[in-house]
């Protein structure tokens, strides 16, 4: 496999796991809410030790905004969705069928069983590909940067925002199902460019 192969695919899967851990802290943070506000006896059973509780739900609400601003960030060199797009596009030959075959039979014992079949239906994307892709991409970026990177600046990663109307203003313009949005676009991509 050669160096763009493998930088390639070790950049997907930092993108994978990042995106992963995005949904793992924000689904547990969502649940954690959503029991203890349906459930008066988890509701009771958290209010016993509520430091504890108020402080894992933070982490996790801090860990998915630091998280989405790792993955967003613009800088090529930092591993992120930039990063990663960039590669894939000046790097079309990884997305050919023969490269497909190779990371198909990497999965499989029986891979040449099928793969011949499978390969007959599969599309080699091209620039235009990309750049619909990027544009996808485009779409998120800005609602992170107008929803939730000010957020993620200004309350999470640093703290310039103390006064209790400045802090409602930023959640305010956030949307849980927007959020839910984002975090299924990661795991949508991954598949596309695996």
């Amino acid at each position: 496999m050669d160096s763009k192969a493998v930088e390639f695919k070790r950049e997907l899967e930092i993108f994978r796991t990042e995106g992963d851990a995005a949904v793992q802290f924000f689904y547990t943070w969502q649940t954690v809410n959503a029991v203890a506000g349906s459930d008066q006896s988890v509701h009771r059973a958290l209010n016993k030790a509520p430091l504890f509780w108020n402080t894992s739900l933070g982490a996790l609400q801090s860990a998915t905004l630091v998280t989405l601003g790792r993955i967003f960030d613009p800088d090529q060199k930092n591993h992120s969705i930039t990063r990663l797009l960039s590669l894939a596009h000046s790097n079309l030959e990884l997305f050919s069928k023969e490269a497909l075959a190779e990371r198909k039979r990497e999965l499989s014992f029986d891979a040449d069983e099928w793969l011949p079949e499978y390969l007959k239906g599969v599309h080699v994307p091209n620039s235009d590909d990309f750049r619909r892709l990027k544009r996808h991409v485009s779409v998120r970026r800005r609602t992170y940067e107008e929803n939730y990177r000010p957020l993620r600046h200004q309350l999470f990663a640093h703290r310039s925002a103390s006064e209790s109307t400045d802090v409602a203003a930023l959640f305010a313009k956030t949307n849980i199902r927007e959020l839910q949005q984002l975090l299924t676009f990661f795991r949508r991509m991954h598949e596309a460019l695996w």
